[in-house]
């Protein structure tokens, strides 16, 4: 409808130059159109397009936009002409364009201005007949002087939105020469409180005005955008979620995306609850290399580090069958550590099952005597032994912190990392990703809640959370 009313409009000049009226021709006298614009309540001026033709009525209308372009009437006459998405029907109308601008129900920008004489003497008097009065304007339109003032407070709030689009055409009163474009811009790109007039227009004009309202295609290209921020909940396809490009914009996608972060918070709650087990999986992988490759070298090399007859400390693990409570624990430690003066601590587990880890202070040569003598000790209380590890020197036994500090710090960034995520992806404030992070996390609890196991992992102490110790390095 806009294109042909642009052709019509624009024909019009040459046909009025080719087809000049004749005599026979229907023409409105003038003393008849000024009578209509004297009293406009006779009978005859119900019909006005014949005195006050809609080419007239553009003629007033672009009169008063090349005084004051700013009017939002003006800048939808403006988007008429842009396709695909630019502003059509009623909107797009001669009279309602008038109407934006001269009458009381447009805000009555101009009624002073010569543009809104014969718009003021047709239709302000409260018996007029014209039927062209009754014209509507455009619903909810944001005049000019209420968009800037919108856009500069929006813009203002914040140092940051001081580049964004929209805001960068609208820094003052006077340095704003499109209030309603600008409005509308910030408020497709982030609602920052004073959109409450931008959206009633909107949600009344949103298929005759999508340059205006609609953030979901791009008036050039007719191509799927993102949404606008909206600071509160609500549906919709075209929320940003995390990254710019991140945006559905069919409703395959949007379940797509949907079910990703479903399953997303699902791994999340999952990983939390077996986030120790998975810490001793790799600590022990790690320690089991090290203290292997360090046993290998120690085992290849059978003369003492210290000269024989030389005291020192030496590491000894050994596994123990039979211990089944924290009872035999405690029968075996003692056992152990009464069995030699040689035993300077001692530690007694069930898991890996079960073991002793000894640190004997003695001279090597008299290393064998002694695990000898701990081994039948430990015999003697009713328990086996089932493999004797090869001495260690405990000064070489690594006692850093920073290897177990270092796998916790790990999965604390991969927990973290996954958490903030999902929470950004919450604060869209599409209702449908929040209840996906929710509700997977709910599940990963559900499924995977009963895994968890202190007894499983660390001692029957307050320190069970902890990782065990990496080699022999604490007894």
């Amino acid at each position: 409808m806009a294109m042909l009313r642009l052709q019509h409009y624009t024909l019009l000049p040459f046909t009025l130059h080719l087809h000049r009226p004749t005599a026979a021709a229907t023409v409105p006298s003038s003393s008849a159109a000024s009578s209509c614009f004297a009293n406009p309540t006779q009978a005859k001026c119900t019909n006005i397009d014949t005195i006050y033709t809609p080419q007239e009525v553009m003629n007033d209308f672009n009169g008063l936009c090349r005084m004051m372009g700013q009017m939002s009437g003006c800048l939808i006459e403006d988007s008429c002409s842009t396709h695909p998405a630019g502003a059509t029907g009623t909107p797009c109308a001669p009279w309602t364009l008038l109407a934006d601008i001269c009458s009381s129900q447009g805000g009555a920008s101009m009624t002073t201005m010569s543009g809104c004489s014969k718009f003021n003497q047709l239709c302000r008097n409260a018996s007029t007949v014209v039927e062209r009065c009754n014209t509507p304007v455009t619903p909810s339109l944001v005049l000019y002087k209420a968009a800037a003032e919108d856009t500069i407070s929006m813009c203002s709030s914040m140092s940051s939105m001081s580049s964004m689009r929209g805001c960068s055409e609208c820094t003052s009163a006077n340095a704003c020469p499109r209030p309603l474009t600008s409005l509308s811009t910030v408020c497709m790109s982030m609602d920052m409180g004073k959109c409450g007039d931008w959206e009633k227009m909107c949600t009344s004009n949103s298929l005759l005005l999508p340059t205006f309202c609609d953030p979901q295609f791009n008036t050039t290209t007719g191509q799927c955008e993102v949404s606008s921020m909206k600071m509160y909940f609500h549906g919709g396809l075209h929320d940003m979620v995390l990254f710019k490009e991140w945006y559905a914009c069919t409703i395959g996608q949007y379940l797509f995306v949907l079910h990703a972060v479903f399953l997303i918070a699902v791994g999340s709650s999952a990983f939390r609850v077996l986030r120790r087990k998975i810490e001793h999986i790799l600590f022990s992988t790690c320690c089991q290399h090290r203290c292997s490759s360090f046993t290998s070298w120690t085992a290849n090399v059978r003369t003492p580090l210290l000269p024989l007859g030389t005291g020192g400390s030496y590491c000894v693990e050994m596994g123990v069958d039979g211990m089944t409570c924290s009872s035999c624990v405690q029968t075996v430690q003692t056992a152990a550590m009464n069995s030699t003066v040689a035993v300077a601590a001692a530690s007694v587990v069930l898991q890996n099952s079960g073991s002793a880890k000894l640190r004997l202070e003695c001279q090597f040569d008299a290393l064998n005597a002694h695990v000898a003598m701990i081994s039948q000790s430990i015999e003697n209380v009713g328990f086996d032994i089932r493999s004797t590890s090869d001495p260690i020197p405990w000064q070489s036994a690594s006692s850093s912190p920073y290897p177990r500090n270092a796998i916790k710090a790990a999965m604390t960034a991969l927990q973290m990392t996954v958490d903030y995520a999902l929470m950004l992806a919450a604060m869209t404030f599409n209702t449908g990703v929040f209840f996906a992070v929710v509700l997977g996390y709910a599940m990963g609890t559900l499924l995977f809640a009963h895994i968890r196991d202190v007894k499983d992992i660390g001692d029957d102490d307050d320190n069970s959370d902890d990782l065990p110790s990496c080699c022999t390095n604490e007894i």
